[in-house]
């Protein structure tokens, strides 16, 4: 197969994986965050990325402040702020700072937010559908 027929299979199948992630259900989250004033979103390594884009979402779309915080920085002071009823989004990656991002998320909902794990299961939190790739999308430098 020819570069340009990997490329143009590639992209169908992220098309096509990208129709199945926008059916996904996660109206128990935006009602939650109806509410809201203000959303942690944790992370940790390529978590971490991805929880600084999704922060940005809510600010554009819905003028909601949002920050994103790492879970190796979290426990230094934002978990200070994080009040019974916040709410936040952690985003649990499958590399070395999955078990992190575990213990930060348990910690904040052991502490009354109303934490929703993307990527797992955390006791005391709330998991969210997700869609798994069957291809990773990370660009070969990345990797």
């Amino acid at each position: 197969m020819k570069k340009d027929d990997e490329l143009v299979a590639d992209f169908d199948l992220l098309s096509n994986e990208a129709k199945s992630v926008l059916k996904l259900n996660w109206n128990e989250a935006i009602s939650s965050f109806k509410q809201d004033t203000s959303v942690f979103i944790l992370g940790r390594g390529t978590g971490h990325e991805i929880a600084q884009e999704a922060a940005l979402k809510p600010k554009e779309t819905c003028q909601l402040h949002a920050e994103s915080y790492s879970a190796a920085d979290v426990q230094h002071g934002p978990m200070k702020l994080a009040t019974s009823g916040l709410h936040m989004i952690a985003f649990i990656p499958n590399d070395t700072g999955k078990d992190g991002v575990i213990r930060a998320a348990w910690i904040l909902a052991t502490n009354g937010s109303k934490v929703f794990i993307v990527n797992g299961v955390v006791e005391g939190c709330t998991s969210l559908p997700t869609q798994n790739t069957k291809k990773p999308y990370l660009p070969k430098f990345h990797r």
